[in-house]
């Protein structure tokens, strides 16, 4: 009889035994073992019934993994342009000018060798080499001799205790200005937007300025002074006269009071040291060049650091407001830190030979 246009038949399809057998996957035990038996020379239809496995199964298997094998084998991406000898001579290069730039490394490759590379391909070699680009970390001039006093003063009062350091006061000047702090800042964003305002930093040409004296010790901080002109003896004099005797008065009353100050001219004039000896006050033979080894230091930074989060600021009367709520706002907790600090301080001049310490600034976790 024809079959009518326009209808499919239907295929009807009757399993005789049950449903099939779900495939399982080949366990990674099983796995070696078959690729072992292969290797040793056993046939694919004996390893599938060992296995209790189709060969077409095992097959497979050995395929996929000779394919793996083979790819491995095969060099991947594009060739290097320099050598393993050439990465030495590179390595050389930045060893013996580490300021150099890497357009300037690239110039030197290319005339040694005659190959022509990027001065981004130069950076990804340094980069496999684990030689990153960092800024450069400033640090006073200091000479043998200024080293050798450093390397003195640290081996006289490393021995000293928490109760030795309780009795220092620490002081200095620092300079506040309204544009505020002028080290390199990073930003991140997209290409094609770079003078948009919001990823810019607004500069002022001969910003006003304003400096400040500050101490303190274990128990506080004291006030805070601010310099108007140039810091000279009859300023500084009056600046001690107005803080230090009730500074010992507050804070440490029935103690020999060690005051500290670096070497400036204005500190050590004959009517300066004369006025710390009649009013009691001992001094440091403080080392030159060592604003590493003055926990003020540390102190200013802090104090920078969160003035100027709270910037711009447009005059002068606004900058030195906010400096005086954040140094009131310091912490007893902040201050122990950094008078504890001091043993680890001079330990680290001691380890160094008296030039800078091989170790991070003394900052306190925010």
């Amino acid at each position: 009889m024809p079959r009518a246009r326009g209808r499919k038949s239907k295929k009807i399809t009757i399993s005789i035994g049950g449903p099939s057998k779900k495939r399982t996957r080949i366990e990674a035990e099983s796995r070696d073992a078959i690729i072992k038996l292969h290797e040793e020379g056993m046939e694919q239809k004996r390893i599938a019934t060992v296995f209790n496995r189709s060969p077409s199964s095992i097959s497979k298997l050995l395929k996929r993994q000779t394919s793996k094998s083979t790819s491995k084998s095969l060099p991947v991406g594009r060739p290097k342009i320099l050598s393993a000898r050439d990465v030495r001579s590179l390595k050389r290069m930045v060893t013996a000018a580490p300021c150099a730039s890497c357009d300037s490394y690239r110039k030197q490759i290319s005339e040694a060798t005659g190959k022509k590379i990027s001065r981004r391909a130069i950076s990804d070699y340094l980069v496999r080499e684990d030689i990153h680009c960092y800024r450069v970390l400033k640090k006073p001039f200091m000479t043998n001799v200024h080293k050798k006093k450093r390397l003195a003063w640290a081996k006289e009062h490393c021995s000293w205790n928490l109760e030795d350091w309780t009795r220092c006061i620490f002081s200095d000047e620092t300079m506040f200005t309204l544009r505020g702090q002028t080290h390199k800042r990073f930003v991140h964003k997209r290409s094609g937007n770079r003078f948009d305002q919001r990823y810019t930093k607004q500069t002022k040409k001969f910003g006003k300025q304003i400096m400040f004296w500050g101490s303190f010790c274990y128990c506080g901080v004291g006030p805070l002074i601010a310099v108007h002109g140039t810091m000279n003896q009859h300023q500084y004099l009056d600046i001690l006269n107005k803080t230090l005797v009730d500074m010992r008065k507050e804070f440490l009353p029935a103690q020999d009071v060690i005051f500290q100050q670096d070497n400036a001219s204005c500190h050590k004039t004959i009517t300066v040291m004369k006025w710390i000896k009649d009013n009691d006050f001992q001094t440091f033979n403080w080392p030159p060049n060592s604003p590493d080894l003055n926990p003020i230091e540390n102190l200013w930074a802090t104090l920078k650091r969160r003035t100027y989060s709270q910037g711009p600021f447009s005059t002068v009367d606004q900058l030195e407001k906010v400096i005086r709520q954040k140094w009131s706002e310091i912490t007893l907790e902040e201050i122990h830190n950094l008078i504890e600090s001091m043993p680890n301080r001079c330990f680290a001049v001691i380890k160094s030979g008296g030039g800078p310490p091989n170790i991070k600034r003394f900052f306190f976790q925010e």
